[in-house]
């Protein structure tokens, strides 16, 4: 099982030289930021350069982060909204395929939505339409919990009522921590365990620190993932915004070092 790293540990750093960075700290997988205008994956030219820089590499994309601003949010209550938000998902399906990689995460929402039951119909549209361009592309989505009750709602309505096997989750260790009941969708969802994001934080502020920089029970977390039959794919999703460890050497050094760490306590 290898170990992935975001390039959105610091987004300051253009692209080029933080794919760079990442393959000496020893990392071989990569995990793409939401922030397009960093990596920019959706549309040539700027795909096709990413692909010849992380070739050059020798690394690999494991996953693709959607973006996860308003303009993505698939429960937008007005039509434009969510097919405007329809749109940018299937760009980061394409990008996907283009690149090679198999799994794109995904918010469902943005942060702490309103009007619910409107939100929980307009998922259920817009799923079936991901859904399907999804399938066509061979591309699976892996839906990420966020921390707070709305979206933790609307996340597991759309796994419950998609029992579809190009729908998963991705369990964010970071926000869970800050909802306490996340950990449950461990138990519910382990059989569709698409994708870990791995950080830390204070309990209080979604800060992704280093793993092992916060009181993140690592060690439990740990022993919920030996419970199922494989290890789903890890991607450290740190920042260097509030770690103590603020070059991108000392940084993807430490975020290697912990990773492995935490890797040590899951099972093979």
């Amino acid at each position: 099982m290898e170990l992935a790293i975001s390039t959105c540990y610091d987004y300051r750093v253009p692209i080029e030289q933080s794919i760079e960075h990442i393959r000496m700290a020893g990392f071989r997988l990569i995990s793409l930021g939401g922030r397009e205008d960093h990596s920019r994956f959706q549309k040539d030219p700027g795909r096709s350069r990413l692909a010849e820089i992380v070739a050059k590499a020798g690394l690999k994309i494991d996953t693709i982060h959607a973006p996860y601003d308003p303009t993505a949010d698939l429960t937008q209550p007005e039509d434009v909204l969510r097919h405007s938000a329809l749109i940018e998902m299937r760009r980061c399906i394409a990008a996907c395929k283009e690149l090679g990689t198999s799994t794109l995460i995904m918010h469902l929402n943005f942060f702490r939505p309103t009007d619910i039951s409107e939100r929980l119909k307009r998922i259920k549209e817009s799923m079936a339409e991901i859904l399907e361009y999804a399938h066509s592309n061979g591309v699976k989505i892996a839906a990420e919990n966020l921390p707070d009750d709305n979206s933790l709602i609307i996340l597991k309505y759309a796994l419950d009522i998609f029992d579809d096997e190009y729908l998963g989750l991705c369990f964010d260790s970071g926000h869970a921590a800050l909802h306490q009941n996340a950990m449950e969708l461990l138990d519910k969802y382990r059989n569709r365990l698409y994708a870990l994001h791995l950080h830390d934080n204070d309990g209080k502020s979604d800060l992704h620190q280093l793993p092992f920089e916060g009181t993140d029970d690592l060690p439990n977390l740990a022993a919920q993932l030996n419970k199922g039959e494989s290890i789903c794919p890890i991607t450290i999703e740190s920042k260097v915004t509030h770690s103590g460890y603020k070059t991108p050497e000392a940084f993807l050094a430490h975020a290697y070092e912990d990773g492995n760490r935490f890797r040590e306590m899951l099972k093979t």
